[in-house]
């Protein structure tokens, strides 16, 4: 028979039934079970508040980073307040407010929908797998998954956000009446349009919880192979870096290709807001204006959209719960190849290298960070060619490329997680055990940075300064290679599990990451402070020096590569079981 075909049409008999022994269960004979089991919508709720607290427990590097958030949030809304309020001064027939209401309902549908397609690496506690065992199918817990939705950071400020608009549009109704200014409302449309206020504000933020759930759903149904999907995942990942880097080259380049933007950004404003994305907060407006039949049409696709949604949530947990019981990921990847690549010796430091470049090419922790940092490099150089006088973004494209191919394997150990112990119990030599992955990551990134260092003069129209960039940029990695060794040896944390992002929730949720990250900068950039002085002199005061600097940034990168090495191997030789202890478990 075929699993498949019997997963799909036995997913919602199977939770009916679930359901079923579920009521006896709970009220049958026995006299040990209670016979009255605690409220779902009571129960999930305060477990996502209690969870949410106890993940900042002892945790500094969320709370700072929650104390970041609040400090952004609270300034983007008091922001968004004193502009929108602004706004009420503008006259009424201007529509300027109502445009304003609209794209942000817009804005704020789309921004919750693209979070989930791009989020990636955090691990949802709201899954279905996490229910699958539980005996509890979707009519019991997709609203009380709701319910515990709302507990986030994200959607408290969604949710002020939403509250401000809904006090200033009502603020802009009322005024707009007061004055009788028919030529821009309708009064009778006014009315309507407060009464209506509330209940379509609830419902857009209803679509902006529903949608991201429906989604995180049906895609833990997407029946493809485990590294395919940490694929996909990466590549989005990279998409949406592309798009954000290019739409910055783009307000940044000007001329014709902007104005062609603004004159296509009219139509595609307009067409989203009779989507699903628009049309919630657009029904306030609409009655306002007298626009009865787009209000209606607006408010029923309003409707059908979240009845649609919570169809397709129902049926996608379901199947998910059910592919979590039978495990139904499964990957036939059956090819075999050597572990020490041609161009080295069979020996230790071969089969570290080899393995790493495996790691390199399999694990989405290291192949995503490998596809951003020629990403970055590329925005860098181009902005120093589109923004004029802006050549010092070439130059600091290379040094910050250099640097992120040090500080990538910052916390090897810690990535390689329970299985440091074969290491350990085989007796493999340490010092190859590090160099063979920094044979790994030179064959992947110094083409990179030789690259850039080359390409960045070539640019600025000086090809005189490629011999004080590549020297310099050699100089830089070594160095950041050096003090990686030391952060590998010495701060090595729990890394997030093999397919994840290498900064996600549960990977980068230590204070030790700061330190580290802290630690492999200061490490980086201070012993090259002597280099760094000698080319800005050499630049501003005396020429020829800058060559001098370059020269002095290689021969200081060569030594503290040198001495991180031999530190972080005899760290290791009489203390790698006592490391191994923080970090035997994946985090999560």
């Amino acid at each position: 028979m075929n699993d498949q075909s019997q997963a799909v049409v036995g997913t919602e008999e199977f939770f009916e039934n679930l359901d079923r022994e579920s009521s006896r269960t709970t009220g049958g004979s026995s006299e040990a079970a209670p016979k009255k089991t605690p409220s779902l919508m009571r129960v999930l709720p305060k477990l996502q508040w209690t969870l949410l607290k106890r993940s900042f427990h002892k945790n500094w590097a969320k709370i700072i980073g929650l104390g970041f958030a609040l400090l952004y949030g609270i300034g983007a809304l008091v922001f968004f307040t004193i502009f929108m309020a602004g706004l009420l001064f503008v006259p009424a027939e201007s529509g300027v407010f109502a445009l304003m209401i609209r794209a942000v309902g817009l804005g704020a549908v789309v921004v919750w929908t693209l979070q989930s397609l791009f989020l990636f690496g955090v691990d949802d506690t709201l899954s279905p797998a996490r229910f699958a065992q539980f005996g509890r199918g979707p009519k019991e817990l997709l609203k009380p998954i709701l319910v515990s939705s709302l507990i986030s950071v994200g959607f408290i400020f969604t949710a002020l956000a939403a509250l401000v608009t809904v006090v200033l549009e009502a603020i802009w109704l009322i005024g707009a009446l007061v004055s009788n200014n028919g030529a821009a409302i309708s009064t009778t449309g006014a009315i309507i349009a407060l009464i209506a206020l509330v209940p379509m504000t609830a419902l857009g933020l209803l679509l902006c919880v529903l949608i991201p759930r429906a989604i995180f759903a049906w895609t833990s149904t997407i029946r493809i192979a485990k590294r395919k999907k940490e694929r996909l995942q990466a590549l989005l990942l990279i998409a949406f870096l592309v798009i954000v880097y290019g739409a910055n080259l783009l307000l940044n380049s000007g001329g014709g290709i902007m104005d062609g933007l603004a004159r296509l950004a009219g139509p595609v404003y307009e067409f989203l807001l009779w989507t699903p994305f628009g049309a919630p907060f657009s029904v306030p407006m609409d009655l306002a204006e007298g626009l009865w039949l787009a209000a209606l049409i607006r408010f029923v696709l309003t409707l059908a959209t979240i009845w649609l949604l919570w169809q397709w949530w129902g049926l996608s947990f379901a199947e998910g719960q059910l592919q979590a019981l039978k495990g139904a990921s499964q990957e036939q990847d059956a090819k075999v190849k050597p572990l020490v690549p041609s161009f080295l010796k069979p020996n230790a430091l071969g089969a570290s290298a080899g393995r790493s470049l495996k790691y390199w090419r399999r694990d989405t922790r290291y192949s995503t960070a490998l596809i951003i940092a020629p990403i970055l490099a590329v925005f860098m150089l181009a902005m120093s060619v589109v923004v004029n006088d802006n050549a010092f973004m070439a130059y600091f494209a290379v040094a910050i490329v250099a640097w992120l191919a040090g500080i990538t394997i910052s916390n090897e150990i810690g990535f390689d997680g329970p299985s440091s112990w074969v290491n350990i119990v085989a007796g493999m030599d340490n010092r190859a055990n590090l160099l063979g992955r920094y044979v790994a990551l030179g064959v992947l990134m110094l083409p990179l940075v030789v690259i850039v260092a080359i390409a960045a003069p070539l640019l600025q129209s000086q090809p005189q300064f490629i011999a004080l960039t590549l020297p310099a940029a050699l100089g830089f990695v070594a160095s950041s290679w050096g003090i990686s060794l030391l952060t590998t040896a010495f701060l090595p944390m729990p890394a997030p599990k093999p397919g994840t992002m290498k900064n996600s929730r549960n990977g980068g949720g230590s204070g030790q990451m700061w330190i580290t990250f802290l630690a492999t900068f200061v490490g980086t950039w201070l012993p090259l402070a002597p280099s760094i002085i000698l080319i800005v002199v050499g630049l501003k005061v005396v020429p020829g020096l800058e060559y001098a600097g370059a020269v002095l940034a290689l021969v200081i990168g060569g030594v503290t590569l040198y001495l991180g090495q031999r530190f972080a191997v005899k760290h290791l030789d009489s203390h790698y079981a006592d490391e191994f202890q923080k970090v035997r478990a994946f985090a999560g």
